[in-house]
């Protein structure tokens, strides 16, 4: 099939796929975690980490996230705890 000025396209090659554990939680409020989740996983891309280390990290950050109730002063609560995710 052609692409776009009629290039062919080709299969990307192999695909991956990994199981990546996810944080036990206690009961919290899931406000943000979507969020934080996202952010942290972005951030994690743009420092050069794997795909598996990003949502391992991202998959914490969100776990610490739950402790906070609300949205008010979330930022405060995690600047220390993305570090802790980040080990």
């Amino acid at each position: 099939a052609g692409g776009a000025g009629g290039a062919v396209l080709e299969a990307p090659g192999a695909v991956r796929s990994a199981k990546i554990p996810v944080p036990a939680v206690e009961e919290g409020d899931p406000t943000g975690c979507g969020d934080v989740w996202g952010i942290a996983c972005f951030v994690a891309l743009l420092e050069g980490r794997s795909v598996e280390e990003a949502v391992t990290r991202a998959n914490r950050a969100a776990a610490l996230n739950v402790r906070h109730r609300g949205a008010s002063g979330l930022h405060r609560f995690l600047r220390g705890c993305i570090e802790t995710a980040a080990s």
